[in-house]
């Protein structure tokens, strides 16, 4: 709020002067400014800088989140198929049971015995991210399973382990290589809901999810809206046009044609 002082009058080499001032009260959240561009937020802090160091938190956290949920989902999937039978039944059984566990309670359990850490999340995020690939990677490997080269290599005595890492698993690789760009982005947006929800990353860690929360606080703070929100829509669509780049790239569809 600015208010107007009382204006003061001076006397200087003979000259008179009036001078006027306006008091402007400063209370936190604060609009942008010529020295803070996004403003402050809550607690004093410079929004620009919370938001780049918000962005590299989640870049990593996604980054990290993918590949440990491509493993483990790789991993399971590739079992599952290349054995097929009774290995396949119990593992899908297995997986839908792991999959009916309610993600946001065993965190919120967890959470609260250990405490709120990147690690914590990182690994509770990653035992329950895994299974979508799982399924795409299972399907591969029951396809390729039975081809030509796989065979040839059987009947060479192969073991199990050379004939899935050597033969089979780099004909499969481009489902993990098609979703991961889409994944990193679904990592990154679930990582600020939950800051947004309190079951995220502890205070006082930068986070584009934490901004919402504080915005729907000070409803007047539309700058905890609008500078977060462009952020996390600007990684999102680079991450959905990388993929669709590296989709096309990689679709075996765009390099076929038929003759008649």
């Amino acid at each position: 709020m600015t208010r107007r002082i009382q204006p003061i009058s001076l006397d200087i080499e003979g000259k008179s002067y009036e001078v006027d001032f306006e008091k402007e009260d400063v209370f936190f959240p604060f609009r942008p400014t010529e020295n803070h561009w996004m403003g402050l937020d809550s607690s004093g802090r410079d929004v620009f800088s919370r938001l780049i160091h918000a962005m590299r938190i989640s870049m990593n956290f996604g980054i990290l989140l993918v590949a440990a949920s491509m493993l483990l989902g790789i991993a399971a999937g590739a079992v599952q198929g290349y054995y097929g039978g009774k290995v396949d039944l119990l593992g899908q059984r297995s997986i839908e049971i792991w999959e009916a566990l309610p993600f946001l309670y065993v965190m919120i359990l967890l959470g609260s015995v250990f405490g709120q850490s990147f690690g914590l999340l990182l690994v509770v995020y990653a035992l329950f991210s895994w299974i979508g690939i799982s399924y795409y990677i299972r399907g591969e490997f029951l396809k390729l399973r039975k081809q030509p080269f796989v065979e040839a290599a059987t009947c060479l005595g192969l073991p199990s382990r050379k004939i899935i890492l050597r033969h089979i698993l780099p004909n499969s690789m481009v489902p993990v290589i098609t979703f991961f760009p889409f994944s990193l982005v679904s990592a990154i947006g679930a990582l600020s809901a939950l800051d947004y929800l309190g079951f995220g990353l502890p205070a006082p860690t930068p986070s584009w999810g934490e901004m919402f929360a504080q915005a729907q606080e000070f409803s007047y703070a539309w700058w905890l809206v609008l500078f977060p929100f462009l952020a996390l829509f600007l990684v999102g669509l680079l991450g959905v046009f990388i993929g669709e780049g590296v989709r096309s790239a990689f679709d075996p569809r765009a390099n076929t044609h038929y003759e008649s």
